[in-house]
C-alpha cells in the first residue's frame, strides 16, 4: 500500500507556485472536505483573511507517494544532480 503525503502550494497569481512548510498551512485549509478538490487540480482562494496577510493568495495541493517521489523537472547543476 502506498503512503501518500499531501504537499501544499501557495501563489499570488496562480502561475508561480511555492511549496509550503507544514507550519504555515492556514487552519481553514486543513479541512479534509476540500483536499480531494485540491489534489484533483483545483485551486482555492483565502476567503478568510488573516490579520497579518495582505492581498489574496491561492492554494492547491498534490499527493506524493512517499516511497516513489518523482524526479524534479528542474534541471540542477551537475554538482547537485548526483
Amino acid at each position: 500500500m502506498a503512503e501518500l503525503v499531501l504537499v501544499f502550494f501557495e501563489s499570488n497569481d496562480k502561475l508561480n507556485w511555492t511549496p509550503m512548510d507544514r507550519d504555515t498551512i492556514p487552519e481553514w485549509l486543513r479541512n479534509e472536505a476540500i483536499w480531494d478538490r485540491l489534489v484533483a487540480g483545483d485551486a482555492v482562494r483565502n476567503i478568510y483573511q488573516d490579520a497579518e496577510q495582505k492581498g489574496m493568495k491561492w492554494y492547491t495541493a498534490t499527493a506524493v507517494n512517499r516511497m516513489n517521489v518523482p524526479k524534479s523537472p528542474i534541471i540542477l547543476p551537475p554538482r547537485y544532480a548526483q
